[in-house]
Formats: C-alpha cells, sequence, structure tokens
C-alpha cells in the first residue's frame, strides 16, 4: 500500500472559510461570524462531517453567514488540486469508488 502526506489547499470560493485535503477530507478554518441573535461567535478549527447520497457520492454542506451550499467532494478535491473542469466534461474516480 502506498502512503502519501496529506496536503490542504483553498475551497474554490470558499478561500479563508475552508480548506480541502487530497485525502477527500473537509477542514473549516477558525473564523469569527455573524450569530442569529446578533452579535459574532467563534467557530474554532475542526474536519467536517460528511454525508452520503442515496447515489453513493460524499457532500459537504458549506456555511458562512447566510450562505449555504451542498458540495460534491471529489468536485472540491478536482478543482482545488487539478483545476476547473471543462464544460460538458465530468470529474471520474480513478479506481471507480465513489466514495474516493
Amino acid at each position: 500500500m502506498t502512503s502519501f502526506a496529506e496536503k490542504w489547499r483553498p475551497v474554490v470560493g470558499w478561500e479563508g472559510l475552508y480548506e480541502v485535503s487530497n485525502w477527500g477530507r473537509i477542514k473549516g478554518l477558525a473564523r469569527w461570524s455573524k450569530h442569529w441573535r446578533g452579535g459574532k461567535r467563534l467557530f474554532k478549527e475542526r474536519i467536517l462531517k460528511l454525508s452520503k447520497t442515496a447515489g453513493g457520492y460524499v457532500m459537504a454542506k458549506l456555511r458562512a453567514n447566510d450562505r449555504v451550499e451542498e458540495k460534491y467532494v471529489h468536485s472540491l478535491v478536482l478543482t482545488a488540486f487539478v483545476g476547473f473542469r471543462p464544460a460538458g466534461m465530468e470529474c471520474c474516480h480513478g479506481d471507480g469508488i465513489r466514495t474516493n
């Protein structure tokens, strides 16, 4: 089995808020954010809990203030480490396993 180091890159469009690793983990960075009752709240750095879709793909829910988006983890990894995929193309899992 080949072992490789985990590398982190900013999530495109969420720079300064989230990072994605080449292992497919998502990390929320430490930051101050608006609290729903007013004022500000400190969010500590943490690894997000991911969910699976009915089709077996892994998703992450990204939040910042009033913005909430669910993103496929494989797309976040591709965009951060390779770049945007061309229009009409799909990102594939090299081993065919949707959770990788």
